[in-house]
């Protein structure tokens, strides 16, 4: 994700064209790469948008993930962070520009909840009521699974973040209940933390049905196989295969413009009055996907949506759809939508396939999209550029940040948890400026094609797995036979 640091930073630097991103603890490996058995999400939902809420059932084919037995099933309830303005997932310095009418609740109510079709106990956890567990009535084998199915009225707050509604779009994410990931002896039950993106999820096979007025316009993750409409109301049947998360994007004012990129369909939303953004967005995207397939890390799924939203923080990656700031298509900030079109397309594969804890590692993702991001420019319009998005992205970033802040060294580590840190600056300084210097150490080290050969090695091993920073370690150095010890050391 980018913070809305770096329009500021961009306003404070105006001489420059493009925007960049700002920016040894290492956590113990997973106690697996990859699930032992996906969950399936089935989810029937409908959006009333007068009422603004969404109603439904949302049923998980729900496998333990466990090498015991398991009695009680996790979920997270992102949703319920919005309840209060105490626990809203914004620092205190974002709260006017996350509520621009003042604070306005939402939230994730469970109405009823069904395993294998009997009525099931539940409880809430977490201070922000972000965490339900639900006492499956049963003990169920490793690996084996159970229906769990939960009626849900999700109530959307007026808020410019991931979650709520705006003046012209309704952003659907992190809205339904996921299932809590399982790492080394313990379910991780997370709060929503302000800083960065505090989320983290296995892969799981999604089938959606979503009704809606036919007057929105519908970006998703995922395919539709078919929709149909009736008294002005529009169902739609969306599925999609091995994705971490399941995001949407309604608006009235939609209009589209596809790219194809290697058999994927990139389709750009925007309003209309900014249409020559708009249309650029869907080839900035492709872009990104080609040059990530140029290096062997192919994007997997058949779609891409770029969408321009009510999203006041730059740009927010899900599976198959990204979230960009509105303002970024107008006036002088429009010429940074090309780097944070990139920046979240690439998260398609840092974050998307290769999964990772984001609140212990959030570097793991976003230090090696920062780097991406910069070769991207070097790979669509050569070396000089790279250097220049280089000097920006880093140099003039940190100098920004440094004078504005009192930077504790402590924190711009870069394997710095993300609950450490007290505002979205030092999260950005350290996450992103100093993890992409921590990248171009590699490279110097290692040399440009071997460090990327390595990176898609990686990926291709922990596919549509959670890695994590010592897997990541691993991975390069035995790709490249040398010992990286010291550089990591030196940075994390």
């Amino acid at each position: 994700m980018k913070r809305s640091l770096r329009i500021a930073a961009i306003l404070f630097l105006g001489a420059l064209l493009l925007l960049c991103p700002l920016g040894c603890n290492t956590t113990p490996p997973l106690s697996s790469a990859f699930p032992a058995a996906q969950h399936g999400y089935a989810m029937e939902l409908a959006l009333d948008p007068d009422g603004k809420t969404v109603n439904g059932t949302v049923t998980v084919d729900y496998a333990n993930p466990t090498s015991e037995k398991l009695d009680t099933a996790y979920f997270s309830l992102y949703p319920n962070a919005y309840q209060r303005e105490s626990t809203a997932p914004f620092f205190p310095e974002d709260m006017d520009a996350a509520y621009p009418q003042g604070f306005s609740p939402g939230g994730i109510q469970i109405l009823n909840v069904l395993v294998d079709g009997q009525k099931a106990d539940y409880t809430l956890g977490n201070e922000d009521e972000t965490l339900l567990a639900v006492a499956l009535g049963k003990e169920l084998a490793p690996q084996e699974r159970t229906s769990v199915s939960m009626e849900v009225q999700i109530n959307l707050p007026h808020s410019l973040g991931r979650f709520g509604y705006g003046d012209r779009t309704i952003n659907l994410c992190n809205f339904y209940p996921i299932a809590c990931v399982y790492r080394d002896g313990e379910f991780l039950s997370y709060p929503y933390y302000k800083a960065g993106d505090p989320f983290v999820s296995h892969t799981a096979a999604y089938d959606v049905t979503f009704t809606a007025p036919s007057r929105y316009v519908l970006a998703h993750t995922g395919a539709i196989s078919r929709k149909e409409e009736r008294d002005g109301f529009t169902t739609y049947w969306i599925s999609a295969k091995d994705v971490r998360d399941f995001a949407m994007v309604l608006s009235p004012d939609f209009q589209t413009e596809t790219t194809t990129e290697n058999g994927v369909a990139v389709t750009s939303y925007y309003f209309p009055e900014t249409a020559d953004q708009g249309k650029r967005a869907s080839g900035y995207a492709a872009g990104a996907l080609s040059f990530l397939n140029s290096r062997g890390m192919p994007y997997p799924y058949e779609t891409l949506a770029v969408v321009q939203t009510d999203f006041f923080i730059g740009g927010m990656e899900y599976p198959g759809i990204v979230l960009i700031d509105q303002s970024l298509y107008q006036g002088g900030l429009s010429a940074s939508l090309e780097e944070v079109v990139a920046h979240e397309s690439i998260h398609q594969l840092f974050y998307g396939v290769v999964g990772n804890d984001q609140v212990q590692e959030p570097w793991l993702d976003e230090a090696t999209t920062s780097y991406l991001t910069l070769k991207y420019f070097g790979y669509a319009y050569g070396p000089s550029q790279e250097q220049a998005m280089y000097h920006f992205c880093v140099d003039d970033t940190a100098q920004f940040i440094e004078s504005a802040y009192r930077i504790d060294a402590k924190l711009n580590r870069v394997g710095t948890p993300m609950d450490a840190f007290p505002n979205s600056a030092l999260y950005s300084l350290a996450v992103y400026t100093t993890g992409t210097k921590m990248y171009y150490d590699l490279e110097r080290a290692l040399g440009e094609d071997a460090l990327l050969a390595a990176l898609a090695n990686y990926c291709e091993e922990y596919k549509f797995g959670i890695a994590s920073g010592e897997n990541l370690i691993q991975s390069l150095e035995a790709s490249t036979q040398k010992n990286l010890n010291s550089i990591f050391e030196k940075w994390l």
